[in-house]
């Protein structure tokens, strides 16, 4: 008798685990995901309409974010495609470091994107909320680069740490909603 007791017990205990008794309902519920928090912004400037083959294009994207939390970039990106495979061949994207302050070439960390990453969330490049910073990147489109129109789509920052006020990462607080995605276009001529 004790032995078909434990074992129903043992049973119970199971499905209750599960969410599950029979002849019931299920009791447990499915957690709601995080919502917006916040609002990322950004704004790219000097992006040119035409460029010959064999240019540098030095852009600068200016970015803030609006929340209770301050926020730590960690990675920027920059997508340069054409929509045509097998024709990125001679681009090349530069960053410069905002810890380093120099400029650091990267290779694509995809189909057609440019990353510049930042090992850790440094907390000297912390942004308060509603303030601007800027981060400085140059294109090349090299005498290979295929002519015609070429999609320049700067995604800054990429990735980012928000922060308490005692300056510590905030755990799943939701995320910020993109205010406003930018899509320019260059046209590549020979």
């Amino acid at each position: 008798m004790k032995k078909n007791l434990r074992r129903m017990l043992g049973l119970a205990a199971a499905a209750a685990l599960l969410g599950f008794v029979p002849g019931g309902t299920a009791t447990a519920s499915a957690a709601s995901a995080p919502g917006p928090v916040g609002a990322l912004y950004s704004s790219t400037v000097g992006v040119p309409g035409s460029v010959r083959a064999g240019t540098t294009v030095s852009l600068h994207t200016w970015y803030m974010e609006r929340s209770r939390y301050s926020m730590a970039a960690t990675d920027f990106l920059v997508s340069v495609w054409s929509g045509q495979t097998a024709s990125e061949k001679g681009l090349s994207v530069s960053w410069l470091n905002p810890l380093t302050h120099r400029w650091q070439a990267v290779g694509r960390t995809g189909y057609s994107d440019f990353g510049l990453s930042l090992d850790s969330a440094p907390t000297h490049l912390t942004l308060a909320p509603g303030r601007w910073a800027r981060i400085d990147f140059r294109i090349t489109f090299g005498a290979s680069t295929r002519p015609g129109t070429w999609h320049v789509e700067p995604n800054v920052p990429n990735g980012f740490v928000l922060l308490d006020a005692y300056g510590r990462p905030v755990l799943n607080p939701g995320y910020l909603s993109v205010a406003h995605k930018q899509d320019f276009t260059v046209t590549v001529h020979r």
